[in-house]
């Protein structure tokens, strides 16, 4: 690695979080792809704007409920078993949609049961693979560098996902895409197995005051109360614009899977270069800055 890039993104340094980086990219990119599958498979199958609701919240609703005592559960102890469980249940997830859909059984009832499976299992995983990179990284001075990189990864598959799902939904089917979450998993599962995890002092107890008193520290700093109460606004408001964009490539563009993937990755092109941005070393100079403004620049982009 250039010591150039290294300046800039210091965190690379470490073998270790290379390693879970280059998983993480491969898996967040083959995640996209099937989500942005099953809403294409989803809508062709209902033609329904209700019945997309359903699927996302049923994708991503659990985390609001399960995430948080996930994560007060999970330790460097036990991130990398849970992270591997997580990816064995997925990879099996994975390998029943493009089976199913193979032999033309994918039924509307069917998508919504393994949505369901898909959402737990991405709120027990997600704080799992957040604590597997703290514990990776041998320097905790580059932990900030780590989580801004960690977060320009998720947005490059954010990025390349949605045109992975454009390109093979059309031309090879639905199988096919939910085949390349499947190999995806793999190397995610190969990644996290080969990790060098660094030890961790953590205090033992009741798993649930760790979850009270996050509650508590929440509700007693008034900055991570704001924060945190504009973060919802933002998933809830500003977020909920993804299930109407098949609706809209359809019926204003009519190429539900070509502008749907299209309009996906342009939402990453724009928030992989603020992770990059602030990833790099000129990102610690404008946080304040950047995050006073970026939620009127999204609240304007969404009216325009």
């Amino acid at each position: 690695m250039s010591l150039s890039l290294q300046r800039i993104f210091p965190a690379l340094s470490e073998p270790t979080l290379r390693r879970y980086l280059t998983g993480q990219v491969v898996s967040v990119l083959g995640s996209w792809t099937q989500n942005v599958t099953l809403n294409l498979v989803v809508y062709h199958l209902s033609g329904s704007g209700a019945v997309l609701a359903l699927l996302n919240f049923l994708l991503y609703g659990p985390q609001l409920v399960i995430a948080p005592i996930a994560g007060a559960r999970i330790s460097s102890h036990n991130a990398r078993r849970t992270t591997l469980a997580g990816l064995v249940t997925s990879l099996a997830v994975a390998c029943s949609l493009a089976v199913l859909s193979a032999f033309g059984v994918l039924t509307l009832p069917l998508i919504l049961a393994h949505a369901i499976v898909i959402g737990v299992l991405t709120s027990i995983e997600s704080p799992a693979r957040q604590v597997l990179l703290v514990s990776c990284l041998e320097d905790a001075a580059l932990l900030p560098n780590a989580v801004a990189m960690n977060t320009m990864v998720y947005n490059v598959g954010r990025m390349v996902g949605p045109t992975i799902a454009a390109v093979l939904y059309p031309t090879l089917g639905p199988p096919f895409a939910f085949a390349t979450y499947a190999v995806a998993l793999c190397v995610m599962a190969w990644c996290v197995r080969s990790m060098v995890i660094q030890p961790r002092m953590t205090k033992k107890g009741d798993s649930r005051g760790g979850l009270r008193a996050a509650f508590a520290y929440i509700l007693d700093d008034p900055f991570t109360a704001k924060y945190l109460s504009i973060l919802a606004c933002m998933g809830l408001f500003a977020g909920s614009y993804q299930t109407l964009v098949p609706l809209i490539a359809d019926r204003v563009f009519h190429d539900a899977a070509t502008y749907t993937g299209v309009f996906f990755a342009a939402a990453g092109v724009g928030s992989l270069s603020a992770a990059v941005i602030l990833s790099s070393a000129i990102g610690s100079m404008m946080m304040q800055r950047y995050l006073s403004v970026a939620p009127w620049i999204a609240g304007v982009a969404l009216a325009v």
